[in-house]
């Protein structure tokens, strides 16, 4: 489940959940809106804060189809390149 969706189905907003995490409500809208990736430590207390429901995993499915426009299926992650 991304986190959109489980903010919309606990009814919680942004600026509260962002308020858990320890981020801003536009850091929140950024993860959101832009694909943007969490840093490692606030995707842990996401995921703790919801239960498993949102997970690493979710965010980076996210993020690589706000970058690329493909399905999170398209990928494996033995063949994503890292650039440096």
């Amino acid at each position: 489940m991304g986190l959109r969706e489980y903010l919309t189905i606990t009814g919680e907003t942004q600026e509260a959940f962002a308020k858990k995490v320890g981020v801003s409500r536009v850091t929140i809208n950024s993860y959101l809106n832009k694909g943007v990736m969490p840093y490692l430590k606030h995707c842990l207390i996401i995921e703790k804060l919801t239960k498993g429901q949102v997970t690493y995993k979710d965010f980076l499915e996210n993020h690589l189809m706000f970058k690329t426009r493909l399905p999170f299926e398209k990928y494996s992650m033995v063949n994503l390149k890292i650039s440096r």
